[in-house]
């Protein structure tokens, strides 16, 4: 039987994925944003935040997720993405 309750670490743990130095080709990167941009009202500010941080250091980063926490009213979960991502695009 499986639990109604999403894992609130899933998000940290799928981008915990990227230690293993896999470039992700477009499609991965959207089926990412697609299943993050999903989660990311699911899961506690925490693991946004670790989230946050760790995609602010990718190259090439899931548009929605970024706009979507870039947005977030915690600085703690929107300031070093905004500070630091490479390729977050001004309109973010």
């Amino acid at each position: 039987m499986t639990s109604a309750r999403p894992d609130r670490n899933l998000a940290a743990h799928t981008i915990k994925l990227r230690g293993a130095r896999v470039v992700p080709g477009d499609d991965q990167i959207a089926a990412f944003d697609d299943v993050i941009s999903y989660l990311i009202d699911k899961v506690d500010r925490r693991t946004l935040a670790e989230v946050s941080n760790r995609l602010a250091q990718l190259k090439k980063a899931p548009l929605n997720v970024v706009a979507t926490l870039a947005r977030h009213a915690d600085r703690a979960v929107a300031g070093l993405l905004l500070e630091n991502l490479p390729s977050c695009p001004t309109q973010y």
